[in-house]
């Protein structure tokens, strides 16, 4: 779209060399996000200059008013422009995932498609819950699209929005307020995916490009000219270097602060810079030597829609098939600007020219073409890569009969709508009561205790709730989805009524904060810690009911933020024929997220006669390494990023009957 000044035809290189400006950033922030952390402010730049840029399309005035047919004119206009690059895309990146991905990759690649398809990516990470920060370093193929769709959402209001401020008596102060009113929900929301995503929390950055264009048509209406003064223009010179190197530096520059006000700080200097560059203008005439790097700056600002479509799913693909850390980065540059240049020169300029049925008809096809290739990648479970992609994928829904209990039915009724909520009970040939207690390691662990038991009970009652814990003064921090006030003060009550001859307890620990340091050197040295004490006195409360309390070692989280799956990553692996010699934890690592807790636990732990601690680490690892799958079945001992799956709960089940084979109940 040609950029232009009020009344006048001349292409507007400042806004193209912006365009330059912010689409480096962003390469910078995703290829280099250590050295370039605040490279995400191109998207903030780009947003001012479609705020400006829509304003001067729609250009509403008493003489071109807000009409069904100007709206569709609008919409048609914008499309033309945005969709055939992007349905491109998106046909492009599906039909690389049937040959790259894995399936269960795949699936999420089309349901992130689907989004896509209909401009919602921001929405689909308001509605996960997703941060942006943390899912660039996940395999999110079209993360990159959620600005996008943002855009596109502030299109659909744009008409309306405009017209209303373009009838007022002040426009300026209207756009301005707006932007206030915006800037505002933005800093005062806690969400950080809404503040981020949430086009109303965005619009400020639109309603300032509208502002720029107000302050620069009454500046044209009142005929002002500050390069034509010889007076004033070397100083204008200046203050347009300055202004746009200011913008550079901040975003190109090191996070300077960690401050909670930092991020939106540095995005409103960031959004008012791109403000003064676009209301300063460029100047009639430029030295040599800077001229060189702008007419190159403006080139790569004029193809910078197809660098931003195509350089997200290049890396993504990248690090996919271990290529992103092996190949220097200027190849990754390359192929990046290699496939841009030909997408921008052989489809996106040629596709302009063409009429609206062309286009239109183009993109229909496009997107056949997308949902045709959702059914070319079947899962396969006759191999190894499908057998670890089923263990990664089924994770989340554990496969036990758990049969409703009158008694605990009546202490803890049941949440409708909770997955994972269990307080059930199960029948055996012995003659002993168990209890088995935790949170989600007891959900995923339950068939190893049940094993090592080998039966020898005639009721196992078991109640597990994700992320609770049987110490219950720590469960008032966790968040009101985990429903742990359903079993406060519960676990006692239920002790009092079955009187177990065994209570098992496995749970992790580390999502405790206090369970997370200090690290004492022993466990004698911990007797003392706060935590300890508390969970000492629960461990007294347990022991008047319950004959054997027994704790299992927690294990690590393979990947505390949560982002890799190690049996899909070994799926992937297999599929790649990649080496698998060093697909291993690091015992250190391992050790360094369980052994604070861990500590504290064996402190409380040695102050009950009642109380056995069932160490696991040696079982789950070999030596300084713990692997994440078994080397001779190739099968994962992980079926997310912090739980073992039905192949790795067998390696716990020896330690848990050594000790079980010993109590005489």
């Amino acid at each position: 779209m040609s950029t232009q000044k009020h009344g006048s035809s001349k292409k507007r290189n400042d806004i193209q060399f912006l365009r330059f400006v912010a689409i480096t950033s962003v390469l910078g922030f995703h290829l280099r996000p250590q050295i370039v952390p605040q490279g995400y402010l191109g998207v903030d730049i780009f947003f001012v200059l479609s705020g400006y840029l829509m304003t001067m399309l729609t250009a509403f005035s008493n003489e071109r008013p807000l009409t069904k047919a100007a709206a569709i004119r609008f919409y048609e206009r914008r499309l033309r422009r945005l969709l055939p690059a992007y349905a491109l895309m998106l046909a492009l990146t599906t039909i690389a995932g049937t040959v790259f991905l894995i399936s269960s990759e795949f699936k999420f690649l089309r349901i992130d498609t689907i989004w896509a398809m209909l401009f919602g990516t921001n929405l689909q990470n308001l509605i996960s819950g997703g941060d942006y920060f943390e899912l660039v370093s996940s395999y999110k193929f079209l993360l990159h699209t959620w600005s996008l769709s943002v855009e596109v959402q502030f299109y659909a209001l744009a008409p309306f929005i405009l017209a209303f401020i373009a009838f007022r008596d002040n426009r300026i102060l209207w756009s301005l307020a707006i932007a206030f009113t915006s800037f505002e929900l933005q800093a005062c929301l806690e969400n950080d995916a809404m503040a981020f995503g949430l086009l109303f929390a965005r619009m400020w950055q639109f309603s300032v490009g509208t502002a720029v264009y107000y302050f620069e048509k009454e500046r044209d209406e009142k005929g002002l000219n500050i390069d034509k003064d010889p007076q004033t223009a070397p100083n204008y010179f200046i203050v347009r270097l300055v202004t746009i190197t200011s913008l550079i530096f901040i975003s190109f520059s090191p996070v300077l602060s960690t401050s909670p006000g930092y991020g939106i700080t540095i995005r409103l200097i960031a959004t008012c810079l791109t403000g003064a560059v676009m209301y300063l203008g460029p100047p009639d005439y430029l030295p040599q030597s800077i001229d060189v790097f702008t007419r190159l700056a403006v080139y790569i600002g004029d193809a910078s829609y197809s660098i931003y479509l195509v350089h997200w799913p290049v890396i993504i693909f990248a690090k996919y098939i271990d290529l992103f850390d092996t190949i220097p980065l200027y190849q990754i540059l390359g192929l990046i600007f290699a496939i841009s240049l030909l997408q921008y020169h052989l489809y996106e300029k040629p596709m302009i020219h063409f009429n609206s049925k062309v286009i239109f008809g183009t993109c229909g096809l496009l997107y056949l073409i997308t949902l045709v290739t959702f059914g070319l990648k079947a899962p396969d479970v006759s191999n190894l890569v499908g057998i670890n992609e089923k263990i990664g994928t089924e994770c989340a829904v554990p496969k036990f009969e758990c049969f409703n209990d009158p008694l605990l039915t009546k202490m803890i009724p049941p949440i409708p709508g909770a997955k994972e909520d269990y307080s059930c009970s199960f029948n055996g040939n012995g003659k002993a009561t168990v209890f088995v207690a935790g949170n989600s390691f007891a959900i995923r662990q339950l068939p190893a205790i049940m094993k090592a038991l080998k039966g020898r009970y005639k009721k196992l009652y078991f109640v597990a709730r994700p992320n609770c814990v049987v110490f219950e003064h720590f469960n008032t921090k966790f968040p009101k989805r985990w429903h742990c006030d359903a079993v406060d003060n519960k676990t006692l009550e239920i002790l009092e009524a079955v009187k177990p001859d065994l209570m098992v307890v496995t749970e992790r620990l580390s999502q405790i904060s206090e369970m997370n340091a200090p690290l004492y050197p022993s466990i004698s040295e911990a007797k003392k810690d706060p935590e300890v004490i508390i969970m000492s006195d629960y461990l007294s409360s347990f022991s008047r009911f319950a004959k054997n309390i027994v704790f299992l070692e927690p294990h690590s989280l393979t990947d505390p933020k949560g982002h890799a799956n190690p049996a899909l990553v070994l799926a992937k692996k297999l599929a790649q024929g990649a080496n698998l010699t060093d697909y291993y934890y690091d015992r250190k690592t391992y050790l360094g997220d369980i052994l604070p807790g861990w500590i504290k636990l064996q402190a409380a732990i040695s102050n009950c006669e009642k109380c056995t601690a069932i160490p696991l680490i040696d079982n789950l690892c070999n030596g300084d390494k713990c692997p994440f799958f078994d080397p001779k079945k190739l099968l994962s001992y992980y079926c997310d990023y912090g739980h073992l799956s039905v192949h790795g709960i067998t390696l716990i089940v020896k330690p848990m009957k050594r000790v079980f084979d010993k109590m005489k109940f």
